[in-house]
């Protein structure tokens, strides 16, 4: 006789034509969703006028699919085509009293749910069109959107939700109140659950007496994605070359949707510096994308008066949909690493020798020259000890109370400076 076509489970359709082998399953919601197909024989033929059978064997499948189609982000929805049809907004289930206000906004037009007519056990929603997160799995997903409440009775029974659609759930993320009118209000709202997926949001208005309010107003609507970037940068410097190590981004859970069906291409890093004293802007200083956790940055024999130098790495996200298209390219945070001084000749080991390191409690500082002053410094170049007076060739440094770490030790004597790494454990 034809075919049955189950979505998920529930029968949604019967192919009434045993020759029709296509079915279009239309105005679906973004989500996860799984098909069978079951034949259905009418055994008049075989004896049994009226009585129908189905296939001996289960539904053929299933066969799985991810509705990801959707606006890319950034998603923006200002309302200045003053209309709704234009990204496709929708209503659910009839506009109510959702409109358009040409004449008033942050700036004008804004979407605007007004208490008349009365409505009474009212719940109207505005709801996006779908939006594509798919190639920001690695990201924290932002909602930004201005909100203005004129009120009439601050009853507390009415409601405006922000909600996400999530593989055909609604998620509630913010309820606003009418206790009182407002200004104009930024709500600045975490929907990580989107990443990675395909979603939509809803602005829902609901209560008991609709004419409680005279106005929700809702304007200048943005969702975009914020990508992760490195972490943990460190470095530390030895005979003019500096050594970076970082760590990958954390991308945290997955998506909520099954299959996600792509993810953030992390291509690589790129690493900046400043050329001098961390005084003039960053530059990329790699000339290829860095496939690694680690970087070796290698300077001259000497580098002028520079005594520090500061640097970040990004992390290069490429769009999964669209390879070879650049999606964003977060940063880490910035350390500064310490360099010698070479204004004055480089002591060299046979001179100074600093003694235990690893050290707990005592270092020994002992010198062949007079050592004028002592510097202690943490790794990221803060002074956190000094001692401009010692005027001998030998000092036992006390760094009990230090921190477990790595420290840089600039010794100036009589013959030169020289800046030695230590390592203090507890």
């Amino acid at each position: 006789m034809g075919y049955d076509v189950y979505r998920d489970n529930t029968l949604i359709h019967f192919i009434a034509n045993p020759d029709s082998l296509l079915y279009f399953d239309l105005h679906l919601n973004p989500g996860h969703y799984c098909y069978d197909v079951d034949a259905k024989y009418d055994l008049t033929y075989y004896g049994f006028p009226g009585e129908f059978a189905y296939s001996e064997v289960a539904p053929n499948g299933p066969a799985c699919v991810n509705v990801t189609d959707g606006y890319p982000l950034p998603f923006f929805e200002p309302w200045d085509k003053a209309t709704f049809t234009f990204q496709k907004w929708t209503f659910s289930p009839d506009p109510g009293n959702w409109s358009l206000d040409i004449t008033f906004g942050n700036p004008s037009p804004s979407a605007d749910f007004s208490g008349l007519p009365a409505l009474s056990g009212y719940d109207v929603s505005l709801v996006s069109p779908a939006v594509s997160a798919v190639p920001w799995s690695c990201a924290t997903i932002w909602c930004d959107f201005d909100v203005r409440l004129a009120d009439h009775n601050e009853t507390g029974n009415e409601k405006l939700d922000f909600d996400i659609l999530i593989n055909g759930n609604w998620i509630n993320k913010a309820e606003l109140v009418n206790t009182g009118s407002t200004d104009w209000m930024l709500k600045h709202i975490d929907i990580s659950e989107a990443k990675g997926i395909t979603f939509k949001v809803r602005f829902r208005a609901h209560g008991n007496n609709s004419t409680d309010i005279l106005h929700w107003y809702v304007d200048n609507i943005h969702i975009y994605g914020y990508c992760h970037p490195p972490e943990t940068l460190e470095g530390y410097q030895n005979q003019f070359t500096t050594t970076l190590t970082w760590n990958a981004p954390e991308c945290g859970s997955g998506s909520l949707l099954p299959h996600s069906p792509a993810e953030s291409l992390l291509v690589g890093y790129n690493i900046w510096r400043t050329p001098d004293n961390a005084t003039s802007p960053f530059w990329q200083i790699n000339t290829g994308i860095i496939n690694e956790l680690t970087y070796q940055d290698i300077h001259p024999d000497t580098i002028g008066s520079a005594t520090s130098w500061s640097y970040y790495v990004t992390a290069v996200f490429q769009d999964s949909l669209n390879p070879g298209i650049d999606l964003c390219e977060p940063a880490s945070d910035t350390i500064t690493v310490l360099f010698p001084t070479v204004s004055l000749n480089e002591l060299t080991n046979s001179l100074l020798s600093l003694y235990p390191n690893p050290a707990t409690n005592i270092v020994n500082i002992v010198s062949a020259n007079e050592i004028r002053t002592i510097e202690m410094l943490n790794f990221t170049g803060q002074r956190i000890f000094a001692d401009k007076y010692v005027n001998r060739k030998n000092i036992k440094l006390n760094v009990s109370s230090f921190k477990s770490g790595i420290y840089f030790v600039k010794v100036t004597t009589t013959y030169g400076i020289r800046v030695a790494k230590i390592t203090v454990t507890h």
